[in-house]
């Protein structure tokens, strides 16, 4: 596809022409991840790109966010894990749709782990989730499709049905968590499927933020989610190596470790 390219993003240059949103990036909300607000709207403005906040089945996030930091640019979203613990990206027009579809659907069926806190997961099906996100007209993308656990490739291949696919919107062409040669299966999976691309960082550590990016010239969030339906957006992102990879992994690894310590529970809501 020409309009995804892996290399690292020259964000100075890209922000003078798109509108560059990170379109799957974590804050403390999620489990895995201890990254407070303040650093994260700081890092955004310091390379002058938007977000999507899409933590694990959490929204307290992106709500604090956009009160907090007006001026930023940022897709409402959420990553929803399913029963099968197979995630999926769930981007939406409004906050005002976020918020209804995660207080119907995703809040009263977040699964309690008294004993895990590796794991964060919903009661509900993968079909469902994406039969329900559709009445919202979310746009439903495949995170690190080839990802081993959390990602859907393995789990079709192995049942030999990919009908799921027919409603699925996008799929996720560059996630920086992973490596080059799984983001790039995932982009060939897309192109074979004809369907649209995103970028994210999956950034769960500060300095990942912005490594994958979503581009468009689109200025306001539906028009972005609109360009990307209609394959009029493009995506730039550098890919893990091993150093990359082994320091997120740690990180991730100590915020659960610090859950457990704590004998909190999974879910950390952020004020708004």
């Amino acid at each position: 596809m020409e309009n995804v390219v892996f290399e690292k993003p020259d964000l100075s240059n890209l922000i003078k022409r798109y509108t560059v949103v990170d379109m799957h990036t974590h804050t403390r909300a999620s489990h895995d991840c201890n990254t407070s607000i303040k650093k994260f709207a700081g890092r955004l403005k310091s390379l002058g790109v938007g977000a999507a906040v899409t933590d694990h089945n959490e929204i307290s996030g992106t709500l604090a966010l956009k009160k907090r930091y007006p001026k930023i640019f940022v897709v409402p979203g959420i990553e929803a894990t399913s029963l099968e613990d197979k995630d999926l990206l769930l981007y939406f027009n409004s906050f005002d749709d976020l918020r209804v579809f995660y207080n119907r659907h995703i809040k009263p069926n977040i699964k309690k782990h008294r004993t895990n806190a590796f794991t964060n997961k919903t009661r509900l099906p993968y079909d469902y989730i994406l039969d329900i996100a559709s009445d919202y007209n979310a746009f439903r993308v495949l995170p690190h499709p080839l990802m081993r656990g959390k990602g859907i490739f393995r789990r079709l291949k192995r049942k030999k049905d990919f009908s799921v696919l027919k409603h699925i919107d996008g799929i996720e062409a560059i996630n920086s968590g992973q490596k080059l040669k799984h983001n790039i299966r995932g982009l060939t999976w897309a192109g074979l499927e004809r369907k649209p691309v995103t970028g994210g960082s999956d950034s769960h550590i500060i300095k990942t933020i912005g490594d994958s990016v979503t581009l468009s010239t689109a200025t306001t969030v539906e028009g972005f989610i609109e360009s990307i339906r209609k394959k009029k957006n493009r995506v730039v992102g550098q890919t893990s190596n091993f150093m990359s990879e082994l320091s997120s992994l740690g990180v991730i690894m100590r915020n659960k470790i610090r859950l457990v310590k704590s004998k909190k529970k999974v879910k950390v809501k952020l004020k708004v």
